[in-house]
């Protein structure tokens, strides 16, 4: 009886402690009111999102070059699609956004600015990558992939203290979270080298 009653004592002990830890949930709004107006995105927040879009674009360059080049290691050919699936996606995602707040695309001079400050890779680096083959090509894509991941970081982490659209915030977490695991699996891949 005394283990009986221990057992479900911890039980409701525990669903107690859970319970505290949940928000409390927010009224619903009256019938009729409208829902809260969501926040538009500011022009920094509009940049971010426009010059991680290019980010991934650049990123997806940097997949087909390497596609072109023989004898390039499965392991890294196989990270590297895999990359493309995910940053295609997610550039798809950027660029509605883009539609959806009527955001002009950075077009000419400042975009090419712009890319310059957001880690998005020289293009000299980048054309480098098609004069390699085999595992040089390999081992050269994570290294420029690598760097190309720490500028996206760093764009996220420098949006986020003034973001306050509730999608950018939400983009740019994610962009931090995902990049710096791709980055940890690209670092053990070239470790193996």
């Amino acid at each position: 009886m005394r283990a009986a009653f221990r057992a479900v004592a911890g039980v409701v002990a525990m669903v107690v402690l859970t319970a505290c830890d949940v928000p409390a949930a927010r009224p619903a709004p009256a019938p009729g009111a409208a829902a809260p107006a969501p926040v538009a995105p500011s022009a920094q927040e509009t940049a971010y999102v426009a010059g991680m879009a290019e980010h991934h674009r650049q990123a997806l360059r940097l997949v087909a070059i390497l596609r072109g080049r023989p004898g390039v290691p499965e392991r890294i050919g196989n990270l590297a699609e895999h990359l493309a699936a995910v940053q295609a996606a997610e550039a798809a995602d950027m660029s509605g956004f883009l539609d959806a707040w009527a955001a002009e695309p950075m077009a000419g001079e400042h975009a090419h600015h712009h890319a310059q400050l957001s880690g998005v890779l020289p293009e000299e680096r980048v054309r480098a990558l098609g004069g390699v083959s085999g595992a040089a090509a390999g081992r050269l894509f994570l290294q420029l992939m690598i760097a190309h991941h720490e500028g996206a970081v760093e764009m996220s982490e420098g949006v986020l203290p003034a973001a306050r659209n509730p999608w950018v915030i939400s983009l740019a977490r994610h962009v931090v979270a995902e990049q710096r695991v791709e980055t940890g699996a690209m670092r053990r891949i070239l470790a193996l080298r």
